[in-house]
């Protein structure tokens, strides 16, 4: 059996910003950017628990109101410092949602 880790983000903000800068502020038109935005995970959240320890591996981030099922992310940690990085190559904008493949 394949085990996967999943998140759920909350700062809609922030992970929405992350996406446009990510996928279509370059004129990517959905492709993944060599200039990628990132998520800074706050060291008093649950998801701070949660990753603390798995620097390099990748994981899996929902949040049902902006995005339609998953988004792919390596996890970096520096420190006091735990940053998301996108590695979902492509990205479809759909009314409001997203999707990832």
């Amino acid at each position: 059996m394949k085990y996967e880790l999943k998140i759920h983000f909350e700062d809609l903000e922030q992970l929405d910003s992350c996406i446009e800068k990510t996928y279509f502020v370059w004129g990517d038109r959905g492709k993944i950017s060599k200039k990628r935005s990132k998520l800074e995970i706050e060291k008093d959240s649950a998801n701070w628990i949660v990753l603390s320890g798995l620097s390099g591996l990748t994981v899996k981030v929902e949040n049902e109101q902006i995005i339609d099922g998953t988004m792919r992310f390596t996890i970096t940690q520096k420190k006091d410092e735990i940053t998301l990085t996108p590695c979902s190559i492509y990205c479809i904008k759909e009314g409001d949602k997203y999707s990832f493949y």
